[in-house]
């Protein structure tokens, strides 16, 4: 090897002597800011974690007296239980039913759906399952001028040739109770608006039903009816 080979070599290996030197120093400063940045991210974690801790008490605390995601639908699970919904629907229809507002949701249904009848407030009648020569009815609403055949489907389908055998008993019942054509009205309700068999049967979703019931909600005098009616049309537009 020649002294100029010696040289370089020489040369080479203080050079890669000091870019490893260089190299640790760099790797020890880039530790030291990692680590204060790891110290200042735990810190700041932990005024978050206690910011959120302290919320979440208080969201506990003021749960406690509005309950609000209490629900007693929910709570018995018949969200999807479509005798459960004819029933409270028979039942807000029900003049004298036991929430005690009269007719209050029908004619706010009236309303909401233009339907433009005349009837007594306090002289008309709700049957739920109505039998009739070819079907069963969900809910029937009629007085001497006016008959409502309403069938609903939560999550079933409409059976063989139903809303067809339905209109026809829905002809025979205005024909018995000598009510005019005009004043005979059937309604399909369903969560999505499905349409009917039969093209007579007017396709109404649940979200328009409780749209039509949240207009009448200022009207409830009675609190534990608005709480459940609330609750009710809750379940309506979830499902």
């Amino acid at each position: 090897m020649t002294g100029i080979e010696k040289e370089n070599m020489a040369f080479e290996n203080t050079e890669l002597k000091n870019l490893f030197v260089s190299f640790q120093s760099l790797q020890s400063k880039l530790e030291s800011k990692n680590e204060l940045l790891q110290r200042k991210n735990i810190e700041e974690y932990k005024i978050f974690l206690d910011r959120y801790i302290q919320n979440l008490n208080k969201l506990y605390e003021s749960n406690r007296k509005v309950a609000n995601h209490f629900n007693p639908i929910k709570l018995f699970k018949v969200k999807f239980d479509e005798i459960t919904h004819s029933n409270i629907l028979s039942w807000i229809f029900d003049p004298y039913g036991s929430h005690n507002q009269g007719d209050l949701f029908f004619k706010y249904f009236l309303k909401h759906f233009n339907y433009s009848i005349k009837y007594d407030p306090r002289n008309y009648k709700v049957i739920k399952e109505c039998r009739g020569d070819e079907s069963i009815v969900d809910i029937v609403i009629y007085s001497k001028d006016f008959v409502f055949f309403i069938e609903n489907k939560t999550l079933s389908s409409e059976g063989i040739d139903q809303t067809n055998r339905e209109y026809r008993d829905l002809r025979r019942f205005s024909k018995k109770m000598s009510i005019k054509k005009d004043s005979i009205f059937s309604i399909f309700l369903s969560p999505k608006g499905s349409k009917p068999l039969n093209k007579n049967f007017k396709p109404i979703t649940y979200r328009s039903l409780s749209i039509a019931f949240e207009e009448s909600l200022e009207e409830i005098e009675a609190p534990y009816v608005g709480y459940f009616i609330k609750s009710w049309l809750n379940i309506l537009n979830s499902i």
